[in-house]
């Protein structure tokens, strides 16, 4: 069970990462997942750092075979990427990536962009390639979850100047089979 201390700092973590997407990215940029890990520092202590996936930015983009002209979801490609980290046979990159300089896995994030609304006067569920440019529904989202099972997402709006956080000290079953989450949880689970 992680420390309440180190629990608090993932939180301060996550939402730097989302402040850093805020200035440097800005929107529209390329998904990105996320490890966060405790490194020793030399001197008998614990850093929390977090690491970017190195995952070239044209993997995010992968074409819709059901749908020309239109991309997978980062939900999917996420899902996509971890089933490839995972199985048997997995990239060697992937063993050194999850342990360099002494580090462990503690949390997995992603950050991607989408939409929410509550929908407009004829609206049904999948139109989301015919709604209405509106900056208000365009939102950043970090989703994430620690060794303990708990979920994270920072939800910040197009224009809104600070991110929206809910933690789940223990999500409901519904959270944790969605695309992002679960995948999120395979990656967590390849540190052991």
């Amino acid at each position: 069970m992680l420390d309440p201390e180190l629990v608090t700092h993932i939180t301060t973590t996550l939402t730097d990462i989302e402040a850093f997407a805020d200035a440097r990215l800005g929107w529209d940029a390329p998904p990105r997942a996320y490890g966060i890990f405790t490194q020793p520092d030399g001197g008998g202590r614990a850093l929390l750092v977090a690491a970017p996936l190195p995952i070239r930015e044209s993997q995010w983009h992968l074409p819709d075979p059901q749908r020309p002209g239109v991309n997978l979801s980062a939900a999917l490609v996420l899902g996509g990427i971890t089933f490839q980290l995972t199985e048997p046979g997995a990239p060697a990159w992937f063993g050194r990536w999850l342990t360099k300089n002494g580090r462990q896995l503690v949390a997995t994030a992603f950050l991607f962009e989408g939409y929410t609304t509550s929908g407009y006067a004829g609206y049904t569920p999948g139109d989301l390639n015919e709604f209405p440019a509106m900056a208000d529904a365009e939102v950043r989202i970090i989703a994430a979850i620690d060794i303990d099972g708990r979920v994270w997402q920072l939800v910040r709006r197009r224009g809104d100047s600070t991110p929206e956080l809910t933690v789940m000290e223990q999500p409901p079953p519904e959270v944790n089979a969605t695309n992002v989450i679960y995948a999120l949880a395979r990656l967590l689970a390849a540190r052991a």
